[in-house]
């Protein structure tokens, strides 16, 4: 199932793929939304507070893209460690939060101080906790998620764990000493990937070596 909601008449089609429709929302429409079991994408036509953390609080457990069109698109602490929470969870398939595709294509947040790492006291800023939960809690977004005010070095680190998650998600199974994973197996897979750089070999070694080295 897709929904789009919009503020705007106009915009208003019926079929059977998807919904659109227009009213004022409000959070508690988005945690509505965030219930639906086969919800899979929802386009909204701005993000306001407590938006994010309204939808992704319930676990939708089958939405694969959240898109906002608006050209501001805030969220709160609440919302953003809502987020954290959610991609560390291990059912999570978000694959995109698509923020644009007209002005700015990044997360506005608006708080003070550091955010709350998912099941740890450690408080972070934005930019390293994404990090961190990319790094070693998630394996479904694929699409870099720009947060306002990070750097640089911090968004390629971002966008780093996005690709890794695209071309080698069973990296994470390499944790589980259980898991029979032939590394090998898994390059071999990588290495068949369209456009296919050998970079990303040292890549998948690189990041993987020191949950399979011992």
């Amino acid at each position: 199932v897709e929904l789009a909601c919009s503020n705007t008449p106009e915009d208003v089609v019926d079929n059977d793929e998807s919904q659109t429709f227009f009213f004022g929302l409000r959070s508690w429409n988005m945690s509505q939304f965030g219930c639906m079991e086969n919800l899979t994408t929802l386009s909204v036509d701005q993000l306001k507070l407590d938006f994010l953390g309204s939808f992704l609080s319930p676990r939708p457990r089958n939405v694969r893209v959240l898109h906002a069109f608006h050209r501001e698109n805030y969220a709160s602490k609440d919302d953003f460690e809502a987020l954290l929470r959610f991609l560390a969870w291990p059912k999570c398939r978000l694959r995109e939060l698509r923020l644009g595709p007209e002005g700015r294509d990044e997360l506005g947040l608006q708080l003070v101080g550091g955010v709350q790492l998912p099941g740890d006291t450690k408080c972070l800023s934005p930019g390293a906790a994404l990090i961190t939960v990319l790094q070693h809690r998630n394996k479904s977004l694929v699409r870099r998620i720009r947060v306002e005010g990070t750097t640089p070095s911090v968004e390629e680190d971002i966008g780093f764990w996005c690709t890794m998650n695209g071309v080698c998600p069973h990296r994470m199974e390499l944790r589980d000493p259980g898991t029979t994973l032939d590394l090998a197996v898994e390059l071999a897979r990588v290495s068949k990937i369209p456009n296919f750089n050998k970079s990303i070999i040292f890549d998948v070694l690189q990041t993987t070596q020191h949950l399979w080295s011992r």
